[in-house]
């Protein structure tokens, strides 16, 4: 029995402990109630050769497994980098738009200012109709949103009315 301890603690080394406590009776194997007498050499030695090989499998099991996980984190920051590549995107994107939506909301508000300065003359030229005094128009720069051709009509309607 001794030799067989002694041959276990070469093979786990520092684990020699935790390979009592833990492994060994995973293995079938009760210490209390080995001794010398129960186990000759040869069985020891073909059980510690089966132990030993057990032990390998189980490390090289560990070792796929291992590198199963580090294939599956390498994946997950990889993916990680292109989700964060598409948020910076749509973050540009998003910046992008809002500019676009300051220089809309600046051009609405212009052309609000304008036709309010339209309707304001032509609430005037209606009141001036109204009271029988002579029409003068002014023909504002902006006209170019509606072309000289509207600009021509307009002025001949109030003349022709």
């Amino acid at each position: 029995m001794e030799r067989t301890l002694q041959l276990i603690r070469n093979i786990c080394g520092h684990n020699y402990q935790m390979f009592t406590e833990y492994l060994w009776p995973t293995f079938g194997f009760d210490f209390e109630a080995q001794n010398e007498n129960e186990v000759g050499d040869v069985d020891t030695l073909s059980d510690l050769n089966e132990i030993e090989e057990k032990m390998k499998m189980e490390v090289e099991e560990e070792l796929k497994k291992e590198k199963q996980l580090e294939e599956e984190l390498k994946n997950a920051e990889n993916h990680a980098k292109t989700l964060l590549k598409r948020l910076k995107g749509l973050e540009q994107k998003q910046m992008t738009n809002s500019e676009q939506q300051k220089t809309d909301q600046k051009a609405l508000n212009a052309m609000k200012k304008y036709q309010k300065q339209q309707q304001q003359t032509i609430d005037a030229l209606t009141q001036k109709l109204k009271g029988g005094h002579p029409v003068t128009l002014r023909i504002f720069p902006h006209s170019v949103l509606f072309g000289k051709a509207n600009e021509r009509n307009l002025v001949d309607q109030n003349y022709n009315a």
